[in-house]
């Protein structure tokens, strides 16, 4: 009878480029972030791994600070790990900590924060910051950019913002919504901090947001009527993927913040 092997827990923080990924989880005939990761691993080590993200971020979002439990039967060193992946994963993915965990340790538990941006622009950004910015096409006012933003902060039922019917509690906290200036693309960051989000929920809040924010002719009643569970007859957009960063997440009882 064969001895079972002695599982080793590492805790990763792993940032991408989503730009030419299906998102973090595998799909049929579509390559994944986390398929990327396992497809290295075994190539350099010989050996299986298991890897659980905190967040299934979506195809072309991105990330830099995902947390991830990566399984395995070997016991390597955390900093062997961090090189030997760095030096072969594809350019958009590198892992920026890997610690040794017990366990214990879950990513989708004991969860304080999790903070996104959303990075978006009136005018083109460079070629640089083009990946990472969703570029409006039309003139943002910013005031009433925020006063949309401000209708999301709280607890809300968020059916309506969310896509997909799977969810039984769309009840989602909203910490807090900010907007800063940012000079590097000559447009704006909108920074949500929440505990928990349903899929696209993002997206689809700043997509309303911009909507209000782009046309003067455009009414707040709408999203007001939207976020109290009432369909409307307009079709309120979902903003692009390309704008949405995992910034951080922010664990109980760590000092880390994950970046």
């Amino acid at each position: 009878m064969q001895n079972r092997k002695e599982k080793c827990y590492y805790k990763l923080v792993i940032s991408y480029v989503g730009t030419d990924y299906c998102g973090w989880i595998q799909q049929p005939g579509k390559r994944s972030v986390l398929t990327a990761i396992e497809e290295v691993f075994r190539k350099i080590f010989k050996h299986d791994v298991t890897l659980l993200g905190a967040s299934k971020t979506d195809a072309g979002v991105h990330a830099h600070g995902q947390v991830v439990r990566l399984v395995t039967d070997l016991s390597i060193q955390p900093d062997n790990i961090m090189y030997a992946l760095n030096n072969a994963l594809p350019e958009p993915i590198a892992l920026i900590s890997c610690t040794a965990v017990s366990e214990q340790f879950h990513p989708h538990h004991n969860v304080i924060k999790k903070e996104y941006w959303y990075q978006m622009s009136d005018q083109r950004p460079s070629p640089f910051m083009s990946p990472q910015v969703a570029l409006s096409g039309k003139k943002i006012d910013m005031r009433r950019l925020q006063d949309a933003l401000c209708l999301f902060v709280g607890t809300h039922d968020f059916a309506l913002f969310y896509t997909g019917n799977d969810r039984n509690d769309t009840m989602r906290t909203i910490d807090q919504i900010a907007i800063e200036y940012c000079s590097e693309f000559n447009g704006y960051r909108v920074v949500v901090e929440g505990k928990k989000f349903l899929r696209h929920m993002i997206r689809r809040i700043l997509g309303a947001a911009v909507w209000y924010a782009t046309d003067a002719k455009h009414s707040l009643h709408v999203i007001k009527k939207a976020l109290r569970g009432s369909p409307t007859k307009e079709q309120l957009p979902t903003a692009p993927a390309k704008g949405l960063i995992l910034h951080k997440i922010v664990y109980r009882g760590s000092n880390e913040k994950d970046i």
